[in-house]
């Protein structure tokens, strides 16, 4: 198999899984009112990195372990008094459930963000993509399909090698 075939082969497999197969489905949301100390100690407690900020089920903003670190520990801000409306990117980006993670990984790098709000079509959360989420993906995507990257001349070595071991076998102990 050629690399042009097997870039194609690759190419059609990443199309073909979806956002909602690997997007992370327990997504937890805070109000914007809240504040980052509580933000904090949730994403400590759940051991996540991120927190969509929602008004009711609409996601309009989002926070990071980048955000905290940025804006509240780098200026040396009490977190207890911040608020997330404060520091909470808005608008974050968002991402269909039936996207191909071809699509996210282009709006990742597009848009240079590292977490997709996974929305329905009336804009309500579903779920949270993250590079993390994608990459793990395509780890499982060539440990599955890696056969897809032998190399023919390997394949022929190995046939050559076992044709000589079974003629050497029929020459030697034919009986």
């Amino acid at each position: 198999m050629n690399l042009k075939k097997l870039s194609l082969n690759i190419s059609k497999i990443k199309k073909s899984v979806l956002v909602k197969d690997i997007m992370s489905r327990k997504v937890v949301t805070l109000s914007k009112n809240d504040t980052v100390f509580k933000a904090v100690q949730l994403m400590n407690e759940k051991s996540i990195s991120t927190v969509v900020i929602s008004d009711g089920t609409k996601p309009i903003g989002i926070i990071t372990e980048r955000d905290l670190v940025g804006k509240v520990l780098a200026r040396k801000k009490n977190p207890s008094k911040i608020k997330l409306s404060n520091i909470m990117t808005k608008n974050p980006v968002k991402i269909e459930p039936n996207a191909s993670i071809h699509k996210a990984s282009v709006i990742f790098k597009n848009k240079r963000v590292r977490h997709l709000v996974v929305v329905d079509q009336k804009n309500h959360v579903l779920g949270l993509l993250s590079q993390t989420d994608v990459i793990q993906s395509f780890n499982r995507i060539y440990t599955n399909y890696r056969y897809l990257l032998w190399d023919p001349w390997l394949g022929f070595v190995f046939f050559i090698l076992v044709s000589i071991f079974f003629l050497l076998n029929l020459i030697l102990f034919r009986k």
